[in-house]
């Protein structure tokens, strides 16, 4: 069962109910644009909402400015369409930093597309699995787009959600990040783990820590568990460090910083 089906519209639950905006990062000299405009017709088809510059800046709108202004504030998924242009691109390299730095600060999820080969991948990305496209008339491929941008829209509100939600949203979100599993969020549940002032919120956090498992989050539980003095959420930490890093030694707090992200 997808993520999606198991946790059903995850923005809709959350009061959302507009596509997911992907702002869509390609070259121009060696036919990006035109991949770029065939790629968005069939991702609007599937329910995304893609962000093009020429069909998004208004005349006179200062392009450098619109586009970084996008990608920091607007959109809940970055895609990036590499090729030999993309690569070398200025431009696109400016708009890949923003995706990065607001990755760290907020959970953008970056989503990269091979559609013509490049000498390397650059190295901000280089740790993302990334989709082989050549053409949008690939059906197997497109399918496996559409799943990867919905499922990547999922897990950004989710963290948007866990870090600025009311009361009730926050444990919900990080009931349904145990769900997903995913490792990029990792830092974030660190967090709130650590800060958050909901006990339940706390709990689940653990839990998702717990079912993801690994050396951060394994450490994080055992730094929790030292300070955590409600027993609701005492016994979430011990279930999640029995569950899942049963074979992880504890680390100290100067091992590593809370806040940041995996993978870059």
């Amino acid at each position: 069962m997808s993520d999606r089906a198991r946790l059903g519209n995850t923005p809709a639950a959350f009061g959302s109910l507009r596509p997911p905006l992907c702002f869509v990062s390609h070259g121009w000299a060696d036919g990006g644009h035109a991949f770029a405009e065939r790629l968005s017709d069939g991702l609007r088809v599937h329910g995304i909402d893609p962000w093009l510059d020429e069909e998004r800046l208004a005349p006179g709108a200062q392009l450098e400015q619109t586009l970084r202004h996008a990608v920091l504030h607007r959109c809940d998924v970055f895609l990036a369409l590499i090729s030999p242009a993309w690569r070398v691109s200025r431009a696109c390299r400016s708009e890949l930093l923003c995706a990065i730095d607001r990755r760290r600060r907020e959970g953008l999820q970056l989503v990269p597309v091979l559609w013509r080969p490049v000498d390397r991948i650059p190295s901000e990305i280089d740790d993302l699995c990334y989709l082989r496209l050549e053409t949008p008339n690939d059906g197997d491929a497109m399918a496996r787009l559409v799943s990867a941008i919905h499922r990547a829209a999922m897990t950004f509100h989710l963290l948007r959600r866990l870090r600025e939600g009311a009361r009730g949203q926050r444990y919900i979100a990080a009931q349904m990040l145990a769900a997903t599993a995913n490792r990029f969020t990792v830092p974030f549940l660190i967090d709130s783990v650590a800060s958050d002032t909901e006990p339940l919120t706390r709990y689940w956090a653990a839990v998702a820590l717990g079912t993801i498992g690994g050396e951060d989050a394994c450490g994080a539980l055992h730094r929790a568990l030292r300070r955590e003095c409600d027993p609701f959420v005492r016994q979430g930490i011990e279930d999640a460090l029995t569950s899942g890093c049963s074979d992880e030694s504890p680390i100290g707090d100067e091992d590593r910083d809370p806040a940041e992200p995996i993978g870059d």
